[in-house]
């Protein structure tokens, strides 16, 4: 799947291949480099009819004769349809361009009554605003300035939340065990989260034992942004015979490194690897190393699969410390051949005046001894830890204890 977008906003050019299905794209670059732009492109571009549905049905005025980019503004935040330029704005998904006049019409032949098909499930950034104190709020207590992708989603939570028994993690049945030890260790440590439905307004409650009744506001920052990832993952990796969400082939997944410490943000890895195994299509935007480092574990491992004398299982599972047990095989058997992409997003250097724009730059070999700076980089990533070490370095200090 291939997105295409020029003059968009800060966006000069962007062309990223997101794959197959079961492979990794990742988007690294700095704030206000049109990385959630670029994702939220893809969603429309994907699912622009479920997105008109979902207006009418929640009462939102989409469209004003006279204003072209109105449903721009509803979908990426208002004002921001002014990023798009007639005669100068592309966009087109898998080469096919994308129409702003025509995007949200219906195919011909297709009858009104016809549900549209959603094709990407979207999970946004600054999950914990979702939440608000300790509850989602619906799509339409959202303000009109809140983008598309984050009022779907908060909806989508209160209705998983509203249907729900008390307990929501741990769940026996939910999630592979190994995966929900990995977030007992790292995120909720022995906390029990469940769903208090005795008080006048449900909310979501935290018990930690001892400490007792947690409440949402003194949860830590990433209990707060992981408990909508939590439950977004509920619905991705169903148990029993169902290995997919119905019709969702792509998954985005943005910065999923807030708040969490780097042993919560490998185990949510983890999970990444889960959800390639089901066969979705997984894109992450983020800011973290880590992340990145999971894409070039997973290039080196699978060209390593060309050498006959490895035990190929042994170092998957080994460069991601899962158990040798015959579910982390058979995983380990689904992802060994997906490939992973990663793409750097940064102002141009050539930008004059006032106007800077972006470019977008496939790094995806992530060579730290490349002669491309923007790679060795990893997109900027290592620049900084890099400059330190190389400083320190040269001092050429005797540094044993």
């Amino acid at each position: 799947m291939k997105l295409s977008i020029k003059n968009f906003a800060q966006i000069q050019s962007l062309d990223v291949n997101f794959g197959n299905p079961g492979d990794l794209t990742i988007l690294v670059g700095q704030q206000a480099t049109g990385k959630s732009l670029a994702l939220q492109w893809l969603k429309l571009a994907s699912d622009a009819l479920a997105v008109r549905q979902d207006w009418e049905r929640y009462g939102t005025n989409w469209k004003i004769s006279g204003n072209e980019t109105r449903p721009l503004d509803m979908f990426f935040g208002e004002g921001l349809g002014q990023g798009y330029r007639d005669g100068a704005t592309q966009i087109s998904l898998n080469d096919k361009p994308i129409r702003l006049k025509t995007m949200f019409n219906a195919p011909s032949g297709r009858t009104q009554k016809e549900a549209p098909t959603e094709k990407l499930y979207y999970i946004p950034a600054h999950r914990a605003l979702l939440l608000a104190d300790g509850w989602p709020k619906t799509f339409q207590q959202h303000v009109i300035g809140t983008p598309y992708v984050a009022r779907a989603q908060s909806e989508r939570l209160v209705q998983w939340l509203s249907s729900s028994t008390q307990a929501i993690f741990p769940i026996k049945n939910k999630l592979p065990s190994e995966l929900r030890d990995l977030f007992d260790e790292s995120i909720f440590h022995n906390a029990k989260l469940s769903v208090d439905k005795k008080s006048p307004q449900s909310r979501l409650i935290l018990n930690a034992g001892q400490t007792g009744e947690i409440p949402y506001m003194a949860w830590t920052a990433g209990q707060r942004e992981f408990v909508p990832l939590l439950i977004a993952l509920y619905e991705l990796l169903p148990s029993g015979g169902v290995s997919t969400l119905e019709n969702i082939e792509t998954v985005v997944l943005e910065e999923p490194e807030l708040g969490l410490h780097p042993k919560a943000l490998f185990a949510l890895g983890i999970s990444v690897l889960h959800l390639m195994a089901r066969g979705y299509r997984v894109v992450v935007s983020t800011h973290s190393p880590l992340m990145v480092d999971f894409a070039w574990a997973l290039g080196h491992l699978r060209k390593s699969l060309s050498d006959p004398n490895l035990d190929h299982s042994k170092k998957f599972l080994s460069a991601f410390s899962l158990k040798s047990t015959a579910a982390n095989k058979a995983l380990i058997d689904k992802v060994k051949d997906r490939e992973t992409r990663t793409f750097y997003l940064s102002y141009s250097k050539k930008s004059s005046g006032l106007v800077s724009t972006v470019l977008s730059q496939d790094i995806s070999n992530l060579k730290t001894y490349s002669t491309n700076p923007d790679e060795a980089s990893w997109g900027e990533l290592l620049k900084y830890s890099t400059h330190l070490a190389d400083v320190i370095a040269q001092l050429n200090l005797n540094l044993s204890v």
